[in-house]
């Protein structure tokens, strides 16, 4: 059965494709991620490539399988979800890797990635970004308004009654 990319248009036969191991396997893997995952992650793997190779399916699995690894390492660190895995951690963290470096793919001189270490330092900045505890000792700005308006003395009101 011959199908079409939706993106490039090749033609592509899938019975060939399920009747190797690693891609019956990456398939399966695929298809159990949210597309919100599983989109990202594809266009991920298509940074390991060069321009006038293919990544071949042991290949695409292997760096899939150490992708899932890593995502099994970072854990929400919140009091309410500590040591639960946030696969939209992942998420984010692959979109934003694709993000830069297809931009530094535009500038010319582009070498296909070798290993995982600019995500892992993306997983970790966005981790420690989002998860950081928030400090209790926070300045508060008085709303000021010229007009001094209900609203701005209602919100004064309540930043002073929070802040005693």
């Amino acid at each position: 059965m011959r199908i079409k990319c939706p993106s490039c248009f090749a033609e592509f036969d899938l019975v060939a494709a399920l009747e190797s191991e690693a891609g019956r396997e990456l398939a399966l893997i695929f298809a159990s991620q949210p597309r919100e995952v599983s989109a990202p992650l594809a266009a991920y793997l298509s940074l390991f490539r060069s321009a006038s190779r293919a990544l071949s399916w042991d290949r695409a699995l292997k760096l899939t399988q150490e992708v899932q690894v890593l995502a099994a390492a970072q854990t929400v660190v919140n009091e309410e979800q500590r040591g639960k895995a946030d696969p939209y951690l992942l998420s984010r963290a692959l979109t934003k890797t694709v993000e830069v470096l297809r931009e530094k793919q535009s500038q010319g001189g582009w070498r296909p990635l070798g290993n995982h270490n600019y995500l892992k330092q993306v997983l970790r900045g966005i981790q420690e970004q989002h998860f950081q505890p928030e400090s209790k000792s926070v300045a508060v700005q008085p709303i000021r308004s010229s007009h001094s308006s209900q609203t701005a003395k209602s919100l004064n009101e309540l930043q002073a009654l929070i802040h005693d």
